[in-house]
């Protein structure tokens, strides 16, 4: 599978809406999107420069159903986190992190993005085993690319370490999870589905991505609101994130823009 593009260097996420092509997309896929909505977030992700997409025989391809990996949802939040601080990681930094990095087989195209979230405390070391199988990347949960998103925005806002989520399935959401899920709901970057559940355990597929990190990078730099503030973040269809608040997802550039070397994030 083709790498796709993302905030400088990194990868990216994209989407697609039904049947036609969708006048002037960059995407031959843009009509695939899991529910009504997601072509626009998904373009205006791409427009931002968080996901470009892959490109295969000639065509750019937005792949809005395909699952996320650890990976790439941590290269997505450290190309966002790096345009709002205007700094990227130290070489000290990877060189520190490297011998767990490897240890973990996490690919040479994430060193920069997972080194960032170990040094940070957005990831501790036994988050990694949930990264790989063997060299395989492995799809990330809502719940986890939400908790890695919410500890990276935790260095910037305030985080309510007794918060209580109102989700319907609130029950199946991890303790220690809670208030950087609250901290997302709080800034309306993900707020669950139409039917009032988050689903922790499922897959974030590109279209949430794409939301998800649209809507972090417009809050981080001020650059407006993304979306109507009153849907789902998975449209009415019952999934995720990525409903009528806008997203984008970009993860690293090794997996997403073509390069063969990595995954799609």
């Amino acid at each position: 599978m083709k790498r796709f593009l993302t905030l400088a260097t990194t990868a990216a996420l994209v989407l697609g809406s039904t049947n036609a092509v969708a006048f002037g997309s960059t995407f031959a896929d843009i009509n695939n999107v899991p529910w009504p909505g997601a072509a626009t977030f998904i373009e205006e992700a791409a427009s931002l420069g968080l996901m470009s997409g892959y490109t295969e025989n000639g065509k750019k391809y937005c792949k809005p159903r395909n699952n996320v990996t650890y990976c790439e949802a941590t290269q997505l939040m450290y190309s966002i986190m790096k345009t709002y601080y205007k700094q990227d990681v130290t070489n000290e930094t990877i060189t520190k992190w490297k011998p767990i990095m490897d240890a973990y087989k996490i690919p040479s195209w994430a060193y920069n993005a997972v080194a960032y979230a170990l040094d940070k405390g957005i990831l501790v070391t036994s988050d990694l085993t949930k990264f790989m199988n063997g060299s395989t990347q492995q799809p990330a949960n809502r719940e986890d690319v939400g908790v890695i998103f919410g500890k990276a925005l935790g260095k910037v806002y305030t985080v309510d370490m007794d918060a209580k989520l109102t989700y319907k399935d609130a029950a199946s959401i991890s303790k220690s999870a809670v208030p950087y899920l609250d901290l997302l709901y709080d800034k309306n970057i993900m707020v669950g589905d139409d039917y009032g559940n988050f689903n922790p355990d499922v897959n974030i597929n590109r279209s949430e991505m794409a939301v998800l990190s649209v809507k972090t990078y417009k809050l981080l730099t001020g650059s407006g609101s993304s979306g109507s503030t009153g849907g789902s973040d998975s449209g009415s269809t019952g999934g995720s994130d990525s409903g009528s608040t806008g997203g984008s997802d970009s993860g690293s550039a090794s997996s997403v823009n073509g390069s063969s070397s990595s995954s799609e994030g």
